[in-house]
């Protein structure tokens, strides 16, 4: 695989994936699943970063062996944010995906009944 070929593969998943999340509509059943994705991975990767122990930030400690001071409390709110969006929004997000989803298809049904009717 040439050097060209690798760059141009790694421009469209580059596009892709900012295709999918910029692109896709905000008020539809696929803007709503995307943004749920992007939440869970966010929380995912602050998870794997160890965020979690910088919560202790909210009873008045530090975490032993982590950021001193001031800087303890960036990641500890950051998972906190994170942690209630995945826990609230995604699955509200999912849900009211499927609802728009199951709502969009009984549309495009009735309108195809009643094509069919005024014919």
């Amino acid at each position: 695989m040439s050097e060209e070929t690798a760059s141009e593969s790694a421009r469209c998943r580059e596009r892709t994936w900012r295709q999918i999340f910029f692109r896709s509509r905000t008020f539809s059943p696929m803007g709503f699943f995307v943004r749920a994705a992007f939440l869970s991975l966010f929380f995912g990767a602050a998870h794997l970063l160890g965020f979690r122990a910088y919560t202790s930030i909210f009873c008045g400690t530090l975490p032993a062996g982590g950021l001193e001071g001031r800087w303890a409390i960036i990641p500890g709110i950051a998972y906190g944010v994170l942690y209630m969006a995945f826990v609230l929004g995604v699955p509200a997000l999912i849900l009211g995906g499927l609802l728009f989803l199951g709502a969009s298809f009984r549309a495009e049904r009735r309108a195809e009944r009643g094509a069919e009717r005024s014919r």
